[in-house]
């Protein structure tokens, strides 16, 4: 995988202050070694001087000394007492030569001369006093070995004014030195404090950037971590169109190693030139932007095989400058073949809904015309024969009176046969053709209702379901109390719904309810509901008589009467009318049961009309 490398500048000021300061630094040293270097000439120039004086003063005591004392020695202790004292001179001289330090070239020739007079001096004091001691003492030698004494001490000053001299010139040189090491130091002092400042900024910048690099490593890591956990095959491209760096599923979906494909263009991977032609122009066209649409694209294996890719694409950039594109690939080639499958059966079932569509719209034609007959064709005869029936009994309540007057003559068996006739068989019959002719009326009423049922339109409203079912129960006040049945009311969510329909369907249920509640136990009757993301459910519960689990696919049938207790009035349409309705309104009706513990009625509505005119 290719590494990205992010370039920070590091900061050039610090480095540069820390120059500077080092090079003051190593100004002020090299000034405290010339100043310390000029110290020490100092010294040694003001030694020189103290000892030149005190050669000097030893110079005028030797002279002074000798003259002093002249007159009074004889000649030979007189040269004694001078050799000591040159002696001691010389002795004393040697040890300022040697106690000094090196001393100045231009002063060297001085202490030559000096040396010389003080040579002269010992010369013609020791010759004098040896050649004529009695011209020793006139004052012409006096005159010549003070001139030698002078010239002496004279070299010596001039030696200690030369030395002054440069005194002076160093100590000048050191108190300008002085001043610039007090003004590097006060400069020195501004940078530490100014250096001070700066590594403090400095620092923290450190920090940050170590902060930031240990962030960018983490995310760096993390980006690795999912670049390779991603399940479809990924691969970037430079803008040189070249590729950079693949995840794992990419070597797994194609079968290319990283190293086969790095620096290459992904011309290979495409199996259809204008496939390739189109993914490079939406990626450099300039009409994607950032996000580019997914594209359908054949690519090749690296065995050959071809495969069908969705791939989606996007841009990556820096603020100003583009890095790339982000290619992501799934292998969609079972979901084609899924879908070229699923295409095939929508067109087989939609074919097959279409025969249906019209197998029921023939069905419902003849549902029409079967409604027609039994509204006409049907119910004619009907009111012919309760007619006729009405006929008959006039006509037998005549011949029965009549009858009664002939059954006097009769004997005893025919008065009884006749009897029998006419007091139970005819009035039986009767009475069966009549009540056959009005269940015959009932059914037909029933199917013509169910028709219409199917036929009515529905006008939805907003329904307070609550106060709806309490109307409903205020019909049946009689029948509950009668019963002694215990109604408790749930919560009750508000729907929209055809209010006429929806009164018929929990009065339906509720009207079975009751009907159905075992004889002599108290009778319980539960109505609630509950609002769902689509749908809202509403039930009604009972302890009645429940119903068998084989008869529970019949409860809905129309003329089904489960369990056909003759107790109950009825046809057996109720539910089936139920099932119309709530099938209208879009939603769903069930029952769960069980016989001898009781039932429970379920049906939902959908939280919209289904004419799509309103929402709950």
């Amino acid at each position: 995988m290719a590494k990205f490398k992010i370039v920070q500048n590091s900061p050039v000021w610090p480095l540069g202050a820390l120059l500077l300061v080092l090079v003051f630094a190593g100004w002020g040293i090299s000034l405290l070694i010339s100043v310390e270097r000029r110290q020490d000439e100092v010294r040694d120039h003001v030694t020189l001087i103290s000892r030149l004086n005190f050669l000097e003063e030893s110079i005028r005591d030797l002279g002074k000394e000798i003259f002093e004392e002249n007159a009074t020695l004889p000649a030979d202790s007189l040269m004694m007492r001078w050799q000591q004292q040159y002696a001691g001179y010389m002795q004393r001289k040697r040890e300022v030569l040697k106690k000094s330090a090196a001393i100045p070239a231009e002063i060297q020739p001085l202490f030559s001369r000096i040396d010389s007079s003080t040579v002269r001096m010992n010369l013609l004091f020791t010759r004098r006093l040896l050649d004529d001691p009695a011209a020793f003492r006139r004052s012409s030698m006096d005159i010549q070995f003070h001139q030698e004494m002078n010239r002496a001490i004279d070299q010596v000053k001039a030696a200690t004014g030369l030395l002054r001299d440069r005194l002076s010139g160093i100590t000048a040189e050191l108190s300008g030195k002085w001043k610039s090491l007090s003004f590097l130091v006060f400069i020195s002092f501004l940078l530490a404090i100014q250096l001070s400042i700066i590594l403090y900024f400095y620092q923290r910048d450190l920090l940050k950037r170590k902060r930031t690099e240990e962030i960018l490593r983490q995310l760096t890591a993390e980006f690795r971590a999912m670049f390779k956990a991603i399940p479809d095959a990924v691969f970037f491209t430079d803008t040189n169109r070249e590729i950079v760096m693949v995840n794992p599923a990419f070597t797994e979906l194609f079968g290319f190693n990283p190293e086969e494909v790095v620096g290459k263009e992904p011309r290979f991977l495409f199996t259809v030139k204008k496939d390739y032609l189109a993914h490079e122009k939406t990626l450099f066209g300039g009409e994607g932007g950032e996000h580019f649409p997914p594209l359908e694209i054949k690519y090749q294996r690296k065995n050959g095989e071809i495969f069908i890719g969705e791939t989606v694409s996007a841009a990556v950039k820096q603020p100003g400058q583009p890095l790339g594109f982000l290619n992501i690939i799934r292998d969609i080639t079972r979901r084609k073949k899924a879908e070229e499958q699923l295409n095939e059966v929508h067109s087989k079932l939609e074919q097959w809904v279409n025969e249906r569509t019209e197998d029921l719209m023939r069905a419902n034609d003849e549902v029409k015309r079967f409604a027609y007959i039994v509204s006409h064709d049907l119910r004619a005869p009907l009111v012919n024969i309760k007619g006729f029936t009405g006929e008959l009994r006039n006509a037998y309540h005549t011949i029965a009176s009549r009858m009664k007057q002939i059954l006097p003559h009769l004997d005893e068996d025919g008065q009884e046969e006749m009897s029998d006739i006419l007091q139970e068989e005819i009035p039986e019959a009767l009475q069966f053709i009549d009540s056959s002719a009005s269940r015959m009326g009932n059914l037909i009423d029933a199917v013509l209702k169910l028709s219409r049922l199917g036929r009515r339109e529905l006008r939805f409203e907003r329904i307070n379901v609550r106060v709806l079912v309490q109307k409903m129960l205020e019909s049946l006040a009689h029948q509950v109390e009668q019963r002694q049945v215990a109604v408790r009311i749930g919560a009750l969510p508000r729907v929209i719904a055809d209010r006429t329909s929806l009164e018929q369907i929990f009065g339906n249920i509720l009207v079975n309810a009751v009907n159905y509640l075992v004889p002599g136990r108290k009778g319980e009757i539960e109505i609630g509901g509950r609002r769902g993301r689509h749908e809202t459910v509403f039930y009604v519960k009972d302890n009645g008589r429940g119903i068998a689990r084989e008869d529970l696919p019949k409860v809905f049938e129309p003329f089904s009467r489960v369990g056909n207790p003759p107790d109950v009035p009825g046809e057996g349409m109720g539910l089936a009318y139920v099932q119309t309705l709530v099938r209208r309104h879009g939603g769903r009706i069930w029952c769960e049961a069980e016989l001898g513990v009781g039932s429970t009625f379920y049906f939902s509505l959908p939280n919209h009309a289904t004419n799509g005119k309103e929402s709950v």
